[in-house]
């Protein structure tokens, strides 16, 4: 995935964000969990964000970049 982002990452410990783009079925279930919100400035396009404070927290994060990955590649590949 030459040139793509499919994850964003920052923060400190205890909270670290991530920002990712899930498919667009799975959107409003992410959007229902406490952690997450509408990514700024690229949230139009579908992103989300989330913190990360525990480990449950940490699996639904990887649940969520592993989601994106295969959507950016996904749209990387019909091109």
């Amino acid at each position: 995935m030459k040139g793509k982002t499919f994850a964003f990452t920052g923060g400190d410990q205890p909270v670290i964000s991530v920002t990712a783009k899930p498919r667009p079925e799975s959107r409003e279930m992410f959007l229902q969990l406490p952690s997450f919100r509408v990514a700024a400035y690229v949230g139009r396009f579908g992103w989300l964000s989330m913190e990360v404070t525990d480990q449950a927290g940490l699996e639904v994060a990887r649940d969520l970049i592993a989601e994106s990955y295969a959507v950016i590649s996904k749209g990387r590949s019909s091109k």
